[in-house]
């Protein structure tokens, strides 16, 4: 589990800049380079590269998924049919709970 403790002080402010944060908003994720490979057919394929990506928050996608199957992270919200994510509000009381944000 990754360290939450190194979130800047003013993590509560950013949190309330908007409604509703989306996974690619909140999660850091490591670089990843396209590759290709052949399929037992001989199916050539290739996997699209992803830059690396400094989210909101010192976590990663299935970290953040594993803490809210716990609880220990706030679920998200269904948006729409194919779209979730999470509340402001639900973030910045989840920081406080960490001690992450000031109670101001």
């Amino acid at each position: 589990m990754q360290n939450t403790d190194s979130l800047s002080p003013s993590i509560g402010h950013r949190l309330l800049t908007r409604e509703f944060w989306r996974m690619k908003d909140l999660a850091t994720t490591a670089e990843r380079r396209a590759r290709e490979y052949e399929t037992r057919d001989g199916t050539r394929r290739r996997i699209k590269g992803r830059p690396a990506r400094k989210g909101l928050l010192p976590l990663g996608e299935s970290t953040i998924y594993a803490m809210v199957k716990r609880g220990e992270f706030p679920s998200p919200v269904k948006l729409s049919e194919r779209v979730s994510a999470w509340r402001s509000t639900d973030l910045v009381e989840w920081a406080k709970t960490r001690n992450l944000v000031s109670e101001e």
